[in-house]
């Protein structure tokens, strides 16, 4: 599953539709004109169209742009740029780092009440909750988001939170439920015309038949995702598009085919740098070869793809690197190598799930903070409202009786200047 989870999108990729004529360095240039909002959605413009195929130059600027926000002091433009870094790690996948600044991201946005930067948070962390494996936190995270986007109407980032949710329920085998949350997405991006969450939502709904084997179904959508692909540059979601037609070719044994778009899908990702994507195709190559009966081949192109796996820290792509490596020692009887690749699979398989299971008890324990602090915050809210009322009423005595004093003083006034009439009308008379 997790082999073609990275052509995800997070909740700021709008503006992806303007990379084929967006120019970084003149945009980088004319930063130093601008100030404020302007100045972060520029920002924002330039990780967005770097970060999905040069996250190495979208990190740079996702830094210059937190230490701007530190500098204004202004917490939204604080909120945006964290928000931004921890949006370039999953790019980079580096999950740990991630979920870490879309903590603060989240922060900050519950701080300043504001429902499109609160939803986005909770998609982001929900998205980095799925790459964990942890689907419990991940489908809470997303559920969330998708509940006050929903509350407040907001397309902004919904197609992103449909595909995510989908993605999780993927991970759970519920494919039926997956497909439900994909084809809400496809609706998403057909009523906005957006092409990239309709090239994201194809990709994850033949990924979700190939998942089931049914290849048919899965042809169909990688055929739709191609077609979309050539309408727009996207060349990451592109070439996960030739990758998922690559491995149904392959399980229809069509293997020259399957080496075909296998290739296509290495070009674009060479191109662009994508060593998640490199590597997963050698991974690929690596498969057909040993099917074929090439155990030298086989372990070429399988010593590639571990090479960039531990060079980019590509977790899932190493556990699944030691299962196949495993797989052709075995086929050379060669028994004790198979052992060491089991012996490595078992150890990192292991180490994955302490640190889920640590990850999850700090975000248990961060979870109860957050309701305490909820609830001393609507504690306070009770009781300013209590004073309030208090006050209130005061006041409203005060005016009462400042009113009644009034009256008591015109009435007496004129009693006075009555009397003081008739005394004089007496004197007359007498």
């Amino acid at each position: 599953m997790k082999r073609f989870a990275l052509c995800c999108v997070l909740t700021l990729n709008v503006g992806l539709l303007q990379a084929q004529t967006f120019n970084s360095d003149s945009a980088y240039r004319s930063l130093s004109q601008l100030s404020g909002k302007a100045k972060m959605d520029a920002y924002q413009t330039l990780i967005i169209n770097n970060w999905l195929n040069l996250p190495d130059k979208a990190i740079v600027y996702a830094k210059e742009a937190v230490v701007y926000a530190n500098q204004t002091n202004d917490p939204t433009l604080k909120a945006v740029a964290v928000r931004l870094v921890g949006g370039v790690f999953v790019y980079m996948g580096s999950y740990d780092s991630a979920l870490y600044y879309s903590k603060q991201a989240f922060q900050l946005s519950m701080g300043l009440k504001d429902s499109v930067l609160i939803s986005a948070s909770y998609n982001n962390m929900g998205f980095i909750h799925y790459h964990f494996s942890n689907y419990p936190l991940a489908l809470e995270n997303l559920l969330k988001s998708l509940q006050i986007k929903y509350a407040a109407k907001l397309d902004y980032g919904l197609g992103q939170t449909l595909n995510n949710l989908g993605l999780v329920y993927m991970g759970l085998k519920d494919y039926d439920q997956a497909r439900h949350y994909l084809n809400e997405a496809v609706g998403v991006a057909n009523r906005l015309s957006d092409l990239n969450i309709a090239l994201y939502s194809s990709n994850n709904l033949g990924f979700s038949y190939l998942e089931e084997n049914k290849l048919e179904e899965a042809r169909q959508y990688f055929d739709a995702s191609l077609h979309i692909a050539s309408k727009v540059d996207n060349a990451n979601w592109h070439a996960t598009a030739y990758s998922g037609m690559a491995q149904v070719m392959k399980r229809q044994g069509q293997v020259e085919s399957a080496e075909y778009y296998l290739d296509k899908s290495l070009q674009l990702r060479n191109s662009i740098g994508d060593k998640r994507g490199i590597s997963e195709v050698y991974y690929f190559l690596s498969e057909i070869r040993l099917e074929r009966g090439e155990y030298n081949e086989a372990l070429l192109y399988l010593r590639k793809s571990q090479q960039i796996a531990e060079q980019a820290k590509i977790k899932q792509r190493l556990l699944e690197n030691y299962q196949l490596a495993r797989r052709v020692f075995e086929k050379r009887k060669q028994y004790d190598s198979a052992l060491y690749f089991q012996t490595r699979f078992t150890m990192l398989r292991d180490s994955l799930f302490n640190e889920n299971m640590a990850r999850e008890l700090v975000d248990i324990e961060l979870s109860m903070q957050e309701e305490e602090t909820q609830k001393q915050l609507a504690s306070k809210d009770e009781e300013l409202d209590r004073k309030t009322t208090v006050t209130n009423y005061l006041t409203i005595i005060f005016l009462i009786t400042l009113l009644f004093s009034f009256a008591l003083y015109r009435s007496y006034k004129l009693h006075k200047e009555l009397s003081k009439s008739l005394r004089k009308s007496n004197e007359q008379l007498s």
